[in-house]
């Protein structure tokens, strides 16, 4: 795989990991952001930070519209890369919504969600052919 590849991965990995769902997400959550994104529209990674600021009460929506916008690149990846992608979206939404209930406080949530980032590039850089 050439670098310009890796790097389309490590984006991925960056802009939440392709995920459609996770099992904590709430129907208030979704209803919010199907508010936000009115007939299937696609928003951008720009559109995702302007709408949901880093602060409790947006981190969840925030990681989701950011998987959301990285879903359609996951359809390239190896089935290797897709485990880690799934499960580090997974933690990565985990993580948002215990950021919302303040179960963290904020710059806790900060230095989580950087060290699942690095955590899962390095996983992702393992699975990944040269």
């Amino acid at each position: 795989m050439k670098a310009n590849a890796f790097q389309k991965i490590l984006a991925i990995a960056t802009l939440g990991f392709g995920l459609a769902a996770c099992s904590t997400s709430t129907g208030k959550d979704s209803a919010a952001a199907a508010a936000l994104n009115p007939a299937g529209t696609r928003l951008s990674k720009t559109q995702c930070l302007s709408n949901y600021p880093e602060r409790p009460g947006s981190l969840f929506l925030r990681q989701k519209c950011l998987s959301d916008v990285a879903f359609a690149g996951e359809a390239r990846l190896t089935p290797s890369q897709k485990a880690i992608v799934d499960e580090c979206a997974k933690e990565l939404l985990t993580l948002a919504n215990n950021g919302d209930k303040a179960v963290i406080a904020l710059d806790a949530y900060q230095a989580q969600k950087d060290l699942l980032l690095a955590k899962c590039s390095t996983a992702l850089a393992k699975v990944t052919p040269k």
